[in-house]
């Protein structure tokens, strides 16, 4: 699958917060990602479902880049 290359973002404050890709959960069927900020501050959790596995998936990125921002997303 491409990177993510969601190195980081800037936050609902306007301030710049570095973003870790970490896999949540791993099974043999699938992988739940989470986009880990740098970041004390509880946020809701959201998760997003690509609608076509393998690397369809990044074609999410926008998407996801703009969750994060007040969201904390899997």
């Amino acid at each position: 699958m491409p990177p993510w290359n969601i190195g980081s973002v800037v936050d609902g404050s306007g301030l710049e917060v570095k973003v870790a890709e970490e896999a949540a959960v791993i099974t043999p069927f699938a992988t739940l990602r989470r986009f880990r900020k740098d970041i004390a501050v509880a946020q809701p959790r959201v998760l997003l479902v690509a609608p076509m596995s393998g690397h369809f998936a990044t074609l999410m990125r926008d998407t996801v880049r703009t969750m994060l921002q007040d969201h904390d997303v899997y």
